[in-house]
């Protein structure tokens, strides 16, 4: 019997020692009783006591197959540290044929918290953004930007309008001569293409946000 019991232990520890268990969370916990390596008639028994040691479940285990057993068990919501489960092993008179038991350890699941913090940030993202955008140019007055020209200022020619940011506007519009245009974005970089059809003085200014 001595034998027995050990090799049951072993098994369960086995078992629990694989996974990281998280309150809320629902375990089936296996039992299996043998006779020389048999799987063999009883009746089982499961105690779960709460880390402060509370009776939370004393119950029947579910008969999975000869000698075989199993419980679904949720770990509460509001309750870490260690629960111990023991197993208890009838004949069919009633009399104690072996006992096995472990410790399941729970802990918060930090990284359920991490993904759901992270999934807040991201659905927020935008609006974060805005908020950025918002103490940049209001608080620190920091959005800057210049324009430079690319191409021959001739008559005849294409130029570029080539605008440098130091942020990523949604935005930014270029008056050539009285005519306004919407800027192409990419980035921080805003260009706009214009043809030259007739010589003299042209103006121009460039707005972003």
């Amino acid at each position: 019997m001595k034998k027995l019991l050990i090799w049951i232990l072993a098994l369960i520890l086995l078992v629990s020692s694989v996974f990281a268990y998280y309150p809320g969370q629902t375990l089936r916990i296996p039992a299996l009783y043998t006779v020389n390596d048999i799987p063999t008639v009883v009746d089982a028994n499961i105690t779960i006591k709460l880390p402060n040691g509370t009776i939370n479940v004393n119950t029947s285990m579910a008969d999975d197959g000869v000698g075989r057993f199993y419980y679904d068990y949720t770990f509460l919501s509001n309750v870490t540290g260690g629960y111990f489960m023991e197993v208890n092993f009838y004949n069919s008179t009633g009399s104690l044929q072996g006992i096995a038991g472990d410790f399941y350890e729970v802990e918060y699941n930090h990284t359920k918290q991490l993904d759901n913090i992270t999934s807040t940030v991201n659905e927020n993202k935008g609006m974060l953004q805005d908020i950025w955008d918002w103490v940049e140019s209001t608080i620190f007055g920091i959005k800057e930007y210049s324009t430079i020209i690319i191409g021959k200022i001739k008559q005849y020619n294409t130029i570029l309008f080539k605008t440098t940011l130091n942020f990523e506007p949604t935005n930014c519009e270029i008056y050539i001569n009285e005519v306004l245009y919407n800027m192409s974005i990419d980035g921080k970089i805003a260009t706009q293409q214009y043809y030259i059809a007739s010589g003299g003085l042209h103006e121009w200014n460039v707005t972003c946000e």
